[in-house]
This record gives C-alpha cells, structure tokens and sequence, in this order.
C-alpha cells in the first residue's frame, strides 16, 4: 500500500468529478457512500501488537493501526476538499448526532492520555488543532479536517478510534 496520510505520504488514489480538483487528490465517492463506508469501517478488525492493516471497502482505501481505523478522504485538493467537507457533516451529525469538538489542548474528562496525545500530534501534523468528532457505541469517529488552517497541503480523513 502506498505510504499513508500521517507518514508524508503521497495523494489520495481516488477522484471525484470536481471541476477543479486534481483526479488522484480527492476520494471517488459521493458523501453518502462515504458515510457507509465509515459505518463499516466500524466493524473493521484491528490488528495484533505494531501491525498495519491495508483495506478497502466500496473501492476506497484506508489502513488501520493499534490506534485507529484512517480513511483518507483528500489531499492538496484545495475547494473540492473543502466542499466534500461541508457536505459530509451534515451526513455525519444525521447518522450519529449532534458532532463534538476535539481540540488538542482540551482533553476529554480534563484528563490527557495516549489516545488524547496521539490524535493531538496527528492533528498539528496536519496544521490544525480542532476536529469534529461523533460517539457510537464508546467508539469516536473523528473528522480530521485542515483545508482552513493549511490551504496549500490541505488534508481530510475520517478516523474510528476504537472504546478500548
């Protein structure tokens, strides 16, 4: 698999028809089937130990670690980032509620731990500080958006943190 979003890795795979995004920066997926596919990646194994898993799932790619489940949504896709943004939350907030907000200087319960610290660096490696996040079942579905805070290398990934 190709080298993922966190490690300076390359462009998304997939296009959508937007005018003016590049083809290999944006996912080739309506938001709704987005949505789905993070329904899914709900019930995506986790791995033993270090291990990386590589996936795919309704013809998007993602990977998941010890820590959470990653799918790339766009990169360096400037307005079609941004519109596919605007269109997932309200999807988002209609499958899981009303959206929360992370922010890496305010941990959840007031209490900082390694999940809270990892998606704080994940975070400011992207430029930004704050994410939309929705509750399922204990799980945190993270939406990791920085076409804001760094328009020239602007990201969009979902994350599932898992309960455990």
């Amino acid at each position: 698999m190709r080298a993922g979003p966190f490690r300076g890795g390359g462009p998304v795979r997939h296009a959508v028809r937007v005018s003016d995004a590049d083809p290999d920066t944006v996912v080739d997926a309506p938001p709704s089937t987005t949505v789905r596919v993070v329904e899914q990646m709900l019930d995506l194994p986790w791995p033993e130990g270090d291990e990386e898993l590589a996936w795919e799932l309704s013809g998007l790619e993602g990977e998941t670690t010890w820590l959470f489940h990653a799918l790339p949504l766009a990169h360096r896709a400037g307005k079609a980032a941004t519109a596919l943004a605007r269109r997932l939350r309200p999807l988002l907030d209609e499958r899981w509620g009303p959206r929360l907000q992370f922010h890496v200087d305010r941990p959840a319960g007031g209490r900082e731990n390694d999940r809270h610290r990892t998606v704080a660096r994940l975070l400011r490696s992207i430029d930004t500080t704050t994410a939309d996040w929705w509750r399922h079942d204990g799980d945190a579905v993270l939406l990791l958006d920085s076409t804001a805070s760094a328009p020239h290398d602007d990201r969009l990934l979902v994350l599932v943190l898992p309960a455990r």
